[in-house]
């Protein structure tokens, strides 16, 4: 079960093993005995895994430990937490006792750059350079960096900005995705400023390209609408017209045009949709000429004949009828018209208009970027508090945390805290709080019946009066 010694660390002692409940177990009186089961296969561990859900610990931890964030604590993240920490730590005794001050003269020279900038926090706050930190002192970022928000992610928030360029950034902000600053803020990136530049040069670029802008004035988005929206019908009409001129036999006479509208008469509905399915204007009988065209003055009433009526008003005033010829050439514009703006609407910096567009130049842009790349001065600082933040965090959390994954002496232990399933449970005279949720228990019950990872040995007193004497009932549960 034991790691060979050739396979052990230098100065890593080997664990020793303790027999609990059945079952072989390191005996983990020490953050060094947890340092030593480093080494031990998945065999000799408690647990291999267990959810974050319900766990009864500081989120912060958790999160820390989860280096996944997959939602699940895996053995290999327990063998890299302790790895990570004793390799930072003189002395382990802290994590030992879960102190929750950080004493900086601890730290390994691997770590000296990080317990240098710890001092620096601490001469800020008054402490003194040698004085312990705590994870409210790790925090206080602003201390340290003394630029409010500015903290070292090169995220710079609209309210740290003054002036003209707090204007810019809040329009820049509305028409690209913000970047999110440590403390959830949006702001300014050199990101969001070079997407920024994209889309408004892309924007001014297709404004100025040639094509059919506005060829209807203020109206040419109206009529588009309505040349796209009658142009299948128009052209069905035209199509049914042409095979009347060249066999009158060949569409249905002009008495059975209206056979749809049987039995609707007292249905508005089924009317205005019978209307509908009609052609948009009646075809004669007989068609001559070389040329079909349709009448305005002879168009049915149905959905469509507002739009063609406002169509012809704007577009076709001289006209009474017009040719398929005369259609297709102003349906073909509408359709240019309506990819050039789609175009334009795909590029969102031209919700902010051209002028606007223009006044966000390259010199705003540019004093927006020098805030961005202030900010990031601060990035090695505010790398360094928080490996800080992990360490402290770990010194208090991960032994009592191991205790209740790699082993579970703390089950045995008077003395001390178990952390499995949310319950309290109480053997021989001692309380225990569980900090894990067992949601479905009937299901876990089975589960752990099948795994043998668990076993417990209870024993219930019942005190009854038999025959003058209290009788003790014992039962194991394995």
């Amino acid at each position: 079960m034991l790691t060979p010694e050739s396979s052990r660390p230098r100065g890593v002692k080997a664990p020793t093993m303790r027999r609990y409940g059945g079952d072989w177990q390191p005996l983990l009186e020490r953050f060094d005995d947890a340092v030593a089961a480093v080494t031990l296969p998945d065999t000799a561990w408690a647990v291999l895994s267990c959810p974050i859900d319900g766990m009864d610990l500081d989120p912060d931890f958790v999160a820390q430990i989860d280096r996944d964030a997959d939602g699940r604590v895996r053995a290999d993240d327990v063998r890299a937490a302790i790895e990570w920490t004793a390799a930072r730590l003189h002395n382990l005794a802290p994590v030992t006792s879960g102190s929750d001050e950080l004493n900086l003269a601890n730290l390994k020279e691997s770590a000296q750059a990080q317990a240098d900038t710890g001092r620096a926090l601490a001469e800020k706050l008054g402490k003194g350079p040698d004085a312990p930190l705590t994870l409210a002192d790790l925090h206080n970022t602003e201390a340290l960096c003394q630029c409010g928000d500015r903290d070292g992610d090169g995220v710079v928030p609209v309210h740290c900005i003054e002036g003209p360029l707090a204007a810019a950034a809040t329009d820049i902000l509305s028409v690209c995705e913000p970047g999110i600053d440590r403390h959830g803020k949006p702001g300014v990136t050199l990101k969001v400023l070079d997407a920024f530049v994209t889309e408004r040069d892309a924007w001014l670029t297709w404004r100025e390209q040639p094509g059919p802008h506005d060829p209807w004035g203020d109206q040419t988005a109206s009529l588009s609408d309505d040349l796209l929206d009658c142009d299948n019908a128009v052209r069905v009409w035209f199509l049914a017209a042409e095979l009347r001129r060249v066999d009158p036999e060949a569409s249905l006479s002009g008495a059975a045009e209206f056979a749809p509208t049987a039995g609707a008469l007292r249905d508005a509905a089924a009317l205005t949709e019978a209307i509908d399915a009609l052609p948009l204007a009646p075809l004669a009988d007989k068609i001559e000429g070389e040329e079909v065209r349709l009448s305005f003055a002879s168009l049915r009433p149905g959905s469509l004949r507002p739009a063609l009526m406002r169509i012809q008003a704007h577009l076709f005033a001289g006209d009474d009828a017009i040719t398929l010829e005369q259609w297709d050439t102003t349906a073909q514009t509408a359709e240019r018209v309506r990819d050039w703006h789609a175009q334009g609407e795909a590029l969102g910096a031209g919700a902010l208009g051209r002028a606007r567009l223009e006044e966000l130049d390259d010199s705003t842009l540019a004093s927006l970027r020098e805030l961005c790349l202030l900010d990031a001065e601060n990035q090695a600082a505010l790398g360094h508090l928080l490996e800080l933040e992990q360490l402290l965090v770990y010194q208090r959390d991960l032994f009592a945390f191991t205790k209740n994954f790699i082993a579970l002496t703390d089950l045995i232990n008077p003395e001390r805290r178990a952390l499995f399933e949310r319950r309290t449970l109480i053997l021989g005279g001692r309380e225990f709080h569980f900090a894990m949720r067992v949601r479905d228990q009937k299901a876990h019950k089975s589960l752990a019946e099948q795994s043998g990872i668990l076993s417990c040995m209870s024993r219930f007193l019942t005190a009854t009066r038999l025959m003058g004497k209290s009788r003790r009932k014992w039962w194991r549960y394995r």
